[in-house]
């Protein structure tokens, strides 16, 4: 099998039959530094915090290696992570884990069962992070539902290199409520709700992280630092800015009164 997949090109990843299982047959891909992460790495150190620096690992075949460890890793505690079958320097042929969470939640018009779903991925996210582990980019994407449980793909990110644990971790919760943005325009009580169901499993530290990070970009204290939240913000979706703003709203609810 090995063989086969160094002659294979083309898609980055894609499904493929093996035998009697269901595989992702993942290729190692360079990825282009984008505009964004110089502006990311700017901003974290006007403002002195590390949170903010940009985690990807650009070199392809450095982040399936990474990928791969933290696979192991994560399998090693018990967490649903696809299982690896095969390796190869440029190629990992990893187990499926199930529905892609985006798009379960995409075809879904219960509102109810919706929540229900992302509550738990809050609360399996808070799990990881209580055990000391963290994910780098959990967006719904990143995420799936295997026989009810919530699994998680695509560990290419190495947040580790650039901040602390607890600065990953909240990065994590901040990532993964971004990616539910969409929901929160109907459903005001899904954030503090999502929220709620993360810290029921989470380390305080993570989520005291969390309020410390979006309190800079909420109340800027130097003039640099305004001018660049101001055009980080013109290239973010608007869903993005206001989730910030009413991230902050719901993290120090006695300040905003």
């Amino acid at each position: 099998m090995s063989g086969f997949i160094d002659k294979i090109s083309g898609t980055r990843a894609f499904p493929y039959r093996w035998g009697d299982k269901n595989v992702w047959i993942k290729h190692a891909s360079d990825k282009r530094r984008p505009v964004s992460s110089f502006l990311q790495d700017s901003f974290a150190q006007a403002v002195g915090r590390d949170i903010f620096r940009c985690s990807q690992i650009r070199n392809g075949i450095e982040a399936l290696n990474h990928e791969s460890i933290r696979l192991r890793e994560m399998h090693r505690q018990g967490f649903l992570v696809p299982q690896i079958f095969d390796q190869t320097k440029t190629t990992l042929i990893l187990s499926d884990l199930g529905k892609n969470l985006k798009k379960v939640l995409t075809v879904i018009q219960d509102a109810p069962l919706r929540k229900t779903l992302l509550s738990k991925a809050a609360q399996t996210l808070g799990h990881i992070h209580s055990c000391g582990q963290y994910h780098g980019r959990p967006y719904l994407q990143d995420l799936t539902l295997c026989n009810g449980d919530i699994g998680f793909l695509d560990f290419e990110h190495a947040p580790l290199q650039v901040m602390s644990l607890r600065e990953a971790q909240a990065l994590d919760i901040w990532r993964f409520l971004r990616g539910t943005a969409r929901y929160h325009e109907n459903d005001p009580s899904l954030l503090p709700d999502l929220l709620k169901s993360y810290r029921a499993t989470a380390p305080k530290e993570s989520i005291e992280t969390l309020a410390e990070s979006i309190a800079i970009l909420e109340n800027p204290n130097s003039l640099s630092v305004r001018l660049c939240i101001k055009f980080l913000r013109s290239i973010q979706p608007a869903r993005a800015n206001a989730l910030n703003h009413n991230l902050s709203l719901a993290l120090h609810p006695a300040q905003n009164l």
